[in-house]
Formats: C-alpha cells, sequence, structure tokens
C-alpha cells in the first residue's frame, strides 16, 4: 500500500472514527459496512495479514494508543475479562480455518474527547482502519468504531464524558504463516505484562460485579471512583 493511501486511511480513522470534536461525516466512497467499522474482510482469507505479523506488528500499536490514553488519564488501567486467542472459521468462504485475537475490555478515567483526537493522530496514523461514530447522546456519550476493511480487525471505543471510558480491539479471523509455531500453543501475554508500566487493575469487583475504583498512583488512597454505565461498561460480561 502507497504512503498516499495509507496517509488517507489513516486520516479517515482519526477524523471519523476517533475525532470526536469534529470532522464526524463518513465519506460518501464508504460501504455501510466500512461506516460501521465492522469486521467485513474484503482480503481473500489466505491472502489477509497473518495472526502472527497482526500480533507482531498492529496489536502493539493498538496497545500503545491505549496506554498513551491511560497515561493521560493518571496512569491505571482497569481490565475485564482476559485477552484470547481463539480458533475461527472464515464464515461464508468454505472451510477455511485460522486465529483470532481478541483484547480484554480496558477502562481508562479522566480523559476527553481532545485527548482521544490528540492521541489518535500521534499514535494511530499508521493503521488503515475507516470507520465512523454514533450520534452524540445527551451526556455527550460516544460509541466510536473502526475496522481494516480488507483484513477484518477492529476497534471500539465507548466514551463517556466525567466518567471511565472502555476499548476493546480484535484482529478477525486470520490465516496463521506458521512463523510463531503452533498457534494452539502460542501464550499470549498477560494485560499486567503488556501494560507493565501503567498501574493495572480489574475493572469489576469479584464478588459484588460492581465497578472497582482506579486505585491512586501516588498517595496510596483511593483515585477517582469509576463509573459504570453504557453498553461498553458492563460487569460481567464480555463485550
Amino acid at each position: 500500500m502507497s504512503g498516499r493511501v495509507f496517509g488517507r486511511a489513516a486520516g479517515v480513522l482519526v477524523c471519523v472514527v476517533l475525532l470526536v470534536s469534529g470532522c464526524g461525516l463518513v465519506p460518501r466512497s464508504q460501504t455501510p459496512q466500512e461506516a460501521l467499522g465492522l469486521p467485513q474482510a474484503e482480503t481473500p482469507f489466505a491472502q489477509r495479514v497473518s495472526i502472527e505479523e497482526y500480533l507482531r506488528s498492529e496489536e502493539p500499536v493498538l496497545a500503545g494508543f491505549v496506554r498513551a490514553l491511560a497515561e493521560r488519564g493518571g496512569g491505571t488501567i482497569g481490565f475485564h475479562p482476559l485477552r484470547q486467542l481463539q480458533i475461527c472459521s472464515d464464515r461464508g468462504r468454505g472451510e477455511e480455518y485460522g486465529w483470532r485475537f481478541r483484547s480484554e475490555t480496558l477502562y481508562v478515567v479522566s480523559v476527553t474527547d481532545v485527548d482521544i483526537d490528540e492521541i489518535a493522530a500521534q499514535e494511530l496514523s499508521g493503521l488503515p482502519y475507516k470507520g465512523t461514530q454514533s450520534p452524540m447522546h445527551g451526556d455527550g456519550s460516544l460509541i466510536l468504531r473502526s475496522g481494516d476493511p480488507a483484513n477484518g480487525g477492529e476497534m471500539e471505543i465507548f466514551y463517556f464524558p466525567g466518567e471511565r471510558s472502555s476499548l476493546r480491539y480484535e484482529s478477525g479471523c486470520r490465516p496463521s504463516d506458521g512463523s510463531m509455531g503452533d498457534m494452539g500453543e502460542y501464550v499470549l501475554p498477560s494485560t499486567e505484562e503488556v501494560f507493565s508500566d501503567l498501574v493495572v487493575y480489574p475493572a469489576f469487583d469479584k464478588d459484588t460485579k460492581q465497578p472497582n475504583p482506579p486505585p491512586s498512583t501516588d498517595t496510596g488512597q483511593s483515585g477517582q471512583s469509576a463509573q459504570s454505565g453504557g453498553p461498553g461498561d458492563e460487569s460481567g460480561e464480555d463485550q
């Protein structure tokens, strides 16, 4: 893919998907599937970027975006449930089996629409994602979706101003190129390992299922209380 096309795709991501403060219209050239950011892979299964390359090159970029948001919000990140690597089939295209990575749902606090805009421009400029945002609700909340139309990966952001916002991303069904050995034996790094420079905590209480407040990063006192609400902030359910 040329630099020009790559830059154009990145511009769609920043302006249409993750930029809450403006340029929120979907380009007329996009299909409804692209506009929703759904993982509708256009590339034949065997020709898609492999799951190994996704884990090496794309997932760290998405994690870096989440990390930068968490750092902007004070250095804490909640998670629920565990990240997964699962076998999958490419529905509708015959008996083609591959692997799908799904991140945990990650929670950040004290970030604004301006933060999302700025950090997306810094961290995600190299990804060929396309998508859009939902209409803004009365409380200012938004659902932001972005997807890779060629390979089927996607990211979702559930933004709640003044509360905690959540993010998640996945690869879509990808072939394996064998470069990491048997993917059935591959062990994903834990959330704590991926975000070792942040304070990582369970997003929900194990017993009550209620949101946990993020730990303080300085005095040992509780930080800002985590708020629940909206489709990206439900206890005990994988979104």
